[in-house]
């Protein structure tokens, strides 16, 4: 897990960190906290979602809340050793079987909920099942043994002039929609890091 890699790389992982403060143009640049702690860096990613506290510090005189589209996507898990004892689903979890489906659908009504409440809602697995009955019977036996499921409401993020802050030393998530975020930013957490390391390594050389 990530957690786990970065522990074992020596970086510090806090959680339930509520960001109040910020000062971009300070050098380090300085972050305080909702518990009284104050930190500072070189360099802040401020990857903290779709619902940004530190976009909304950089741009405090602009509407950066997320708009909502009127998509959704639905997550369900089954415990493996359910999937291999069915028949019908097993083949497919054999070594080297490739299969997708890409389904879009443009006309669905906007999902309900608060935009402020959690982007994760309880999901209705007869209504997936529903959603699902003319697949094939491999995706239609896996939703049988769906107890459960989330709906994740998809948004954007308003547009900004740019994702860095006045000092260049704040930037922004660069993946401006829900869902995909952590999947993308990864490799560009690669780059950045590449890069700084490339950087600091010109630095020390005569």
């Amino acid at each position: 897990m990530a957690h786990d890699a970065s522990i074992a790389a020596g970086a510090t992982v806090l959680f339930n960190c509520q960001v109040i403060g910020l000062d971009q143009n300070a050098l380090p640049v300085r972050l305080w906290m909702a518990d009284g702690q104050e930190y500072t860096a070189d360099l802040i990613i401020a990857a903290d979602g779709i619902k940004s506290k530190i976009r909304q510090i950089i741009y405090p005189d602009r509407a950066v809340e997320p708009v909502p589209t009127p998509e959704c996507i639905f997550q369900s898990q089954v415990p493996l050793h359910i999937l291999k004892s069915d028949d019908r689903v097993a083949p497919y979890l054999e070594p080297n079987t490739t299969h997708g489906t890409l389904v879009m659908d443009y006309g669905l009504p906007p999902v309900q909920g608060d935009i402020n409440a959690s982007w994760t809602m309880p999901g209705d697995p007869d209504e997936l099942r529903d959603m699902f009955k003319a697949f094939p019977l491999p995706q239609r036996a896996y939703l049988e043994h769906a107890r459960k499921c989330t709906k994740w409401r998809i948004a954007i993020a308003a547009e900004i002039p740019k994702w860095i802050g006045k000092s260049s030393r704040v930037i922004l998530s660069a993946m401006p929609t829900t869902s995909a975020g952590m999947l993308l930013i990864k490799p560009k957490f690669t780059i950045l890091a590449d890069t700084s390391l490339r950087q600091r390594e010109e630095d020390h050389n005569p």
